[in-house]
């Protein structure tokens, strides 16, 4: 699966639990899309996986390992000359946006203490890895996106760092209080379409897998246009989408990984889910997903 927003922003809370304090030792880049940090915790060094492959963008603590090429790329240098020796200060999620964000304080050649933000963007074939500077301004990307890719928004060196436009939808915290209310948390106008895609439609960071659960849970057919529910099956939607949000407000959470019933990897979830063969728990998220691409790219 692609990493949702509800989930970047568990996870991210996750990862600066964890490794806020902690220092980046060293950097490792073993193909175009993938960076590796061995950061030095009181616990011991642990590894941060950020790939941005298109097809499965991930940040997770891993226990693989990576053959690296001989000679690093040159972003991978570049990471080196700032992160290497540097403090996380903390791991954030900008509202439920499949964005990781990674600030670090480092001391420059002029010994000047400078804070500087290694920032993943992962969303499919859009994703990408910047560095930034204290001011904003972008030192580098693992992939560059200039006018003639993106007349909306340039990722290049020395420009300003934007973040992607933002999608105009319900935050979970929202959707607790409009529930509380007893209204079902959907933007009107999507009122008229399958209720799956309005809960896709109306609610920040959600994935079409998990609207397809939250209506297996409440019993509700997720063809049905949303104004077509009855007042009982709207009452069973608002509950579980109330369920959902508390849960990731209040970061209760159950990650693990499904399979097939002949193991292939099939989908990870800081929720329980239902409909699959298997399940292998986790004890964290960034375990749930590094099983999951443990399996998956056994079939590669």
């Amino acid at each position: 699966m692609a990493l949702d927003g509800i989930t970047a922003q568990l996870l991210s809370r996750e990862l600066n639990d964890e490794l806020t304090g902690a220092r980046i030792d060293k950097v490792f880049q073993p193909d175009k899309y993938t960076v590796i940090l061995h950061i030095r915790t009181i616990s011991g060094i642990k590894k941060l996986l950020i790939s941005v492959n298109p097809s499965a963008p991930r940040i997770n603590i891993t226990d693989s390992t990576r053959e690296n090429p001989q000679t690093p790329p040159s972003f991978c240098m570049l990471l080196r000359k700032y992160l290497s020796g540097s403090k996380i200060i903390s791991v954030s999620n900008p509202g439920y946006e499949r964005i990781i964000e990674i600030e670090v304080t480092s001391t420059d050649e002029l010994h000047d203490v400078k804070n500087i933000k290694l920032t993943a963007e992962l969303m499919g074939r859009y994703s990408n890895l910047i560095l930034i500077n204290p001011n904003g301004r972008i030192l580098d990307s693992i992939v560059h996106v200039d006018y003639s890719v993106s007349r909306v928004r340039e990722v290049m060196p020395a420009r300003i760092y934007e973040y992607p436009p933002s999608q105009d939808k319900f935050t979970c915290e929202e959707v607790l209080k409009i529930a509380s209310e007893g209204v079902m948390p959907i933007e009107e106008e999507e009122m008229g379409r399958p209720i799956e895609k309005a809960l896709l439609n109306s609610i920040k960071g959600i994935s079409p897998n998990l609207c397809r659960q939250l209506c297996l849970k409440a019993y509700v057919d997720d063809r049905m246009p949303a104004k077509n529910l009855s007042s009982q099956e709207k009452q069973a939607i608002t509950k579980v989408v109330c369920e959902l949000a508390s849960k990731v407000v209040n970061y209760a959470i159950s990650p693990a990984s499904y399979y097939s019933e002949d193991d292939m990897a099939c989908e990870y979830s800081p929720f329980a889910l239902q409909g699959y063969p298997k399940k292998k728990d986790a004890s964290t998220l960034s375990q749930a997903i590094d099983m999951y691409y443990h399996e998956k790219d056994r079939f590669i």
